[in-house]
């Protein structure tokens, strides 16, 4: 697919809007705990030690399989 100015045709396009819900999120929070649906995480980074600027650097590389997350802080009670 080339672009138009390299000799290539006008693609055509449509501008998608969503709206977020609660009520889906809320859904997706009920599969999950039923293990109908899971979450697929690749690998998890701490904020120390560069964490966040090497979860950026694999980002980049586009070979990850899942959600690259970066951990805050431990999970603590109120």
């Amino acid at each position: 697919m080339w672009p138009r100015w390299l000799g290539g045709g006008q693609r055509p396009w449509e501008f998608v809007q969503l709206v977020s819900k609660v009520e889906d999120y809320e859904q997706i929070g009920r599969w999950m705990q039923e293990r109908k649906v899971r979450a697929v995480v690749d690998e998890v980074f701490d904020m120390e030690n560069k964490g966040p600027v090497k979860a950026f650097e694999k980002l980049r590389t586009g070979r990850t399989r899942g959600k690259i997350a970066v951990k805050i802080a431990e999970r603590w009670e109120e």
